[in-house]
């Protein structure tokens, strides 16, 4: 879908270390994500060799030519293409405007998964300041008292940075959130906070995971959120859409997720109609 003239696009995706066709599936994506003329991409499980031979998000934001930062996490050695490399599987943000400030955020851990935190960074949209945070909570089964105690935080500890622009969280949550668990982050936080995928129009079930061989997987865990004062009036959300959802002829997908994309307008506000029962 073509970009509206003065939108800002926002693009999260999940790239999948270096699992499967590693270099092929890297072509798919920096192909779509071409067209697609994003003006922020927030990255997770972003592969990094300590040699640089591999290294997704120095790859996409080379042919997408954009700027980029890069948080390292995860470390551990790890199969890509076959070959064998010491990486990190961290969170990258790409901006076609310049990344002028950004922070890591610590978040409540486990003792199996102890690696997780949040990258922010501030960049200007025209006059408009942007705050992007970019997250993956822990992928452990049965701990989603834990994932939300890790969104909170993010929240809680970003909230004042955050507080003089327009700020938006992404990632991959590893659940999937229901109008309940918005409603008690609001009331945690004192913050609106919007689904942007579906306020921007977006298709329920709108499920992220790739399934290949089996019946369509609804688990909705990969999001954009936008976080606002109670009382504040949201951007205009157009075009939410889920992206890198079509696998090539032999059918291999860009990633095990697919992409989540949406179209703010900064100028044009509007208070958009929220389900009640499910987000």
């Amino acid at each position: 879908m073509r970009k509206a003239e003065g939108a800002l696009r926002i693009v999260t995706i999940n790239t999948c270390k270096g699992d499967g066709y590693y270099h092929r599936r890297m072509q798919m994506m920096a192909s779509e994500l071409s067209m697609l003329v994003p003006d922020i991409i927030c990255l997770q499980e972003s592969v990094q060799s300590v040699d640089f031979q591999v290294d997704t998000a120095s790859y996409l934001a080379d042919v997408l030519k954009m700027d980029m930062i890069y948080a390292p996490a995860r470390l551990k050695n790890r199969a890509v293409d076959k070959a064998g490399f010491l990486c990190h599987s961290g969170l990258a943000i790409l901006s076609v405007n310049s990344l002028d400030d950004h922070w890591l955020t610590t978040v409540p851990t486990s003792a199996e998964d102890p690696d997780r935190l949040a990258l922010s960074a501030q960049l200007y949209h025209g006059n408009q300041l942007i705050t992007i945070t970019n997250f993956h909570l822990t992928h452990l089964s049965g701990m989603d008292t834990l994932r939300y105690e890790q969104l909170a935080t993010i929240i809680e500890k970003n909230a004042d940075i955050a507080e003089d622009s327009c700020w938006f969280c992404c990632g991959d949550c590893n659940f999937d959130i229901d109008h309940a668990t918005f409603a008690r982050l609001g009331r945690r936080t004192g913050l609106q906070i919007i689904d942007c995928y579906l306020a921007g129009g977006g298709q329920l079930p709108g499920g992220t995971l790739v399934q290949t061989n089996m019946p369509p997987n609804e688990s909705r865990i990969d999001h954009i959120f936008c976080l606002l004062s109670e009382g504040e009036q949201f951007p205009e959300l157009l075009n939410g859409r889920i992206i890198l959802d079509t696998p090539d002829l032999e059918g291999c997908f860009p990633s095990d997720h697919f992409g989540v994309c949406v179209d703010i307008f900064m100028e044009r506000k509007w208070k958009p109609y929220i389900p009640t029962q499910r987000l």
